[in-house]
């Protein structure tokens, strides 16, 4: 799988070279229409690194392996997506997340909530951790202290999401671990692979 910067994340069968098929993620989408301009000129949609892991998923007493694929949007937009690629005919969207989905306790203009994400071009790592449940691990990334819902504290941060689930809440929401190393004019946001 690649994201190819067209707006679109191909999966290609290694050994022909097909592709199988081509996934766009939606935070892309109302932009999508500029690659048809004539004057276009250039602009990110969707670069960021891509992670395919085997999971389990627990269903009742029922526990089944699923392959996904978990990929950020790079320095398109702040964000990242999951697909259920088990079968790699029919793949479906685990989930999406972006900026404002992971609103954090931070304050900025207008005295509204603020997001630390930014963009982040680490391979975002997939691991079962001790309470056995599959998480998305990632650092917050550049930028994270631009943009209208951007955190102004500069701090790096690391997710942890649910990876079969995404964010919600309650047991379903994000976990922030926020270094409280950083500063506005100085950010320290964390853009190392997540998995080593």
């Amino acid at each position: 799988m690649v994201a190819a910067n067209d707006g679109m994340v191909h999966a290609f069968d290694a050994s022909t070279g097909a592709e199988l098929f081509a996934y766009v993620p939606a935070q892309v989408l109302p932009d999508m229409y500029k690659l048809a301009d004539p004057s276009y000129n250039h602009q990110y949609f969707a670069d960021g690194s891509i992670t395919i892991e085997t999971v389990e998923a627990k269903s009742g007493a029922t526990t089944t392996s699923k392959i996904i694929a978990v990929g950020s949007l790079g320095l398109g937009r702040p964000g990242l997506y999951a697909l259920d690629v088990t079968d790699i005919d029919n793949p479906t969207i685990l989930w999406e997340i972006k900026e404002s989905d992971l609103l954090s306790g931070h304050t900025c203009a207008g005295g509204k909530t603020c997001s630390d994400l930014g963009n982040f071009y680490s391979a975002p790592a997939i691991k079962k951790m001790a309470d056995g449940k599959w998480w998305v691990i990632f650092g917050n990334g550049y930028n994270s202290d631009l943009g209208s819902l951007a955190s102004k504290s500069g701090n790096g941060v690391v997710y942890l999401v649910d990876a079969l689930k995404g964010t919600g809440t309650g047991s379903n929401a994000a976990i922030k671990l926020d270094t409280k190393y950083g500063f506005g004019k100085d950010p320290r946001d964390l853009a190392v692979d997540a998995s080593t």
